[in-house]
């Protein structure tokens, strides 16, 4: 049984909102990291280690706590986040083309986990191209995620066709060119 409580996962990372409330339970799998420098991110999950951006690493599917802990809100045509009920730090974001994959704060993973995943700066503005001290690559836009979206999936299922301008599988309604 794993040390969660949980006997269907052999191996869980513990989540929790840095304020100390616990917020849900993963598979103990990191899939890819992404910093990034949009305007969409919230202030309060950018810190200075971070190079300015927000920290974020590809899990599985995150089993949440029913517990009031934390709360989902649309904050996008394409993408939820979960916010913590206790403080209203930004814990998750869900964009609704992953099947396999959710995207949690750096912060709420415990210490040290993401230290052996390969890092990306994403949505990297003009104003500040990088490189930064990390030395990890900078992009533009979703570059990254767009070559491989759902990083999460199992290798046996194709990587679903994302329409680069609206985030949706490639059958979209935007209808501008990619």
């Amino acid at each position: 049984m794993a040390a969660s409580g949980d006997p269907t996962l052999s191996a869980v990372l513990d989540l929790s909102c840095p304020c100390g409330k616990e917020a849900g339970i993963t598979e103990d799998r990191i899939c890819q990291v992404f910093i990034c420098h949009c305007s969409m991110c919230p202030e309060d999950t950018k810190h200075g280690e971070h190079a300015g951006g927000a920290g974020w690493a590809a899990v599985p599917p995150v089993r949440w706590f029913d517990d009031g802990a934390s709360r989902l809100k649309r904050t996008s045509e394409f993408a939820q986040r979960r916010y913590c009920s206790n403080c209203d730090r930004n814990l998750a974001m869900r964009y609704d083309c992953e099947t396999y994959t959710e995207w949690v704060s750096l912060g709420t993973l415990p210490s040290g986990a993401a230290t052996k995943v390969q890092v990306s700066h994403i949505h990297v503005r003009p104003n500040n191209p990088g490189p930064f001290a990390d030395g990890a690559p900078c992009y533009a836009s979703f570059e990254p995620w767009t070559a491989n979206p759902d990083p999460c999936r199992p290798t046996h299922i194709p990587a679903p066709s994302i329409c680069v301008n609206c985030h949706r599988h490639a059958v979209c309604l935007c209808k501008k060119p990619a």
